[in-house]
């Protein structure tokens, strides 16, 4: 037995509601935006003002954080649309929870703006918890990307460079896609009722690849619940042996991440062109660079004589950012770029 070290507490926003049960009011269209769910659920047209009480509930998470210790690692679900990061800061707070985790970069995109705009609305403040896939969500190299490896190892170079607690979905590490389903092969009710827009929760639920030369790829001796998706570099077992696959870029980057202390370090995003990210982590060891490229143009970028750290895709220099590629650079002590 491995054990626990803490507890997510799944849609905490939600664990009080006015006492009156009112009706919530209509969201506006800019707040419809930031509101997650798809335009098809009422969900969305709402200021969810009466039916989730984020005060209530932040103030209740000191009586868990009582309960739970002050050893066990307590995480939170925020859904609170235009007011998430506010919120989330509420509740990651001393004698309260260690992070909260919210919809904005999966749902909004990881893009430099979207970054820029939860880091300026965390005010410095500690606790947000970073990701891209969960059970409830796309998968992000589908939803983000073309569902091929070279896009799962960008997106892990880019989501294992911020500061901060990381959560990984099971299968990411693998790169795999979402699953493309019928509606007859649908389990959850929610993805019958708004079927097809969006397409599902399930499709992000498929099982696992384990092994690729196996019936149902290694995931059981019989057909699984949900027809399956599998990943470009091939189930755990083949990726395992692969120094080149998605799997092992993964261990790669979250070893580098820990050996550098990335997660311990303090994030500023510089300007840069268009489907691109910049991003600047002080270290208690140095400065180190990562340089995020989404466009179908090579970037041309000066590193100044920095030190390749990392690097999703082989880099013509270190200068040159090739298409739908990442790479990690320390750069030189006293380096006085932006």
């Amino acid at each position: 037995m491995r054990g626990f070290v803490g507890f997510r507490y799944d849609a905490f926003t939600s664990f009080f509601h006015d006492a009156k049960v009112r009706d919530n009011p209509v969201a506006s269209q800019e707040e419809r935006e930031l509101i997650p769910g798809p335009a098809t659920n009422p969900f969305t047209y709402q200021r969810h003002v009466y039916d989730a009480r984020p005060e209530d509930c932040a103030a209740f998470a000191t009586n868990l954080r009582k309960m739970a210790g002050s050893d066990a690692f307590l995480l939170a679900e925020v859904n609170e649309g235009p007011r998430s990061v506010e919120v989330l800061r509420d509740f990651a707070s001393e004698g309260r929870f260690d992070a909260g985790y919210s919809v904005d970069l999966p749902e909004r995109g990881p893009r430099q703006d979207v970054i820029s705009d939860i880091l300026d609305r965390l005010d410095d403040g500690g606790g947000f918890a970073w990701w891209l896939s969960c059970h409830d969500q796309e998968r992000h190299v589908s939803s983000h990307g073309d569902g091929s490896a070279r896009h799962a190892k960008l997106f892990a170079a880019l989501l294992c460079a911020l500061p901060g607690p990381l959560l990984l979905f099971q299968g990411e590490e693998l790169g795999q896609p979402q699953a493309k389903l019928t509606r007859e092969d649908l389990h959850d009710p929610f993805d019958k009722m708004y079927w097809p827009d969006p397409m599902g929760r399930d499709g992000s639920r498929a099982p696992m690849a384990w092994d690729s030369t196996l019936p149902h790829a290694g995931f059981s001796t019989v057909k699984p619940w949900l027809p399956m998706a599998h990943p470009e570099d091939g189930g755990a077992q083949q990726q395992a042996g692969s120094p080149d696959s998605v799997l092992s870029f993964y261990q790669q980057a979250l070893a580098l991440r820990r050996k550098l202390g990335v997660a311990d370090g303090k994030i500023t995003l510089s300007t840069s062109p268009d489907d691109t990210i910049l991003a600047r982590i002080e270290l208690e060891i140095g400065r180190m660079s990562a340089a995020i490229n989404m466009g179908s143009d090579e970037w041309q970028h000066d590193m100044g004589g920095a030190k390749l750290l990392l690097s999703s895709a082989a880099l013509p220099s270190n200068d040159h950012l090739p298409p739908w590629s990442a790479a990690w650079f320390m750069e030189p002590p006293g380096d006085p770029s932006d």
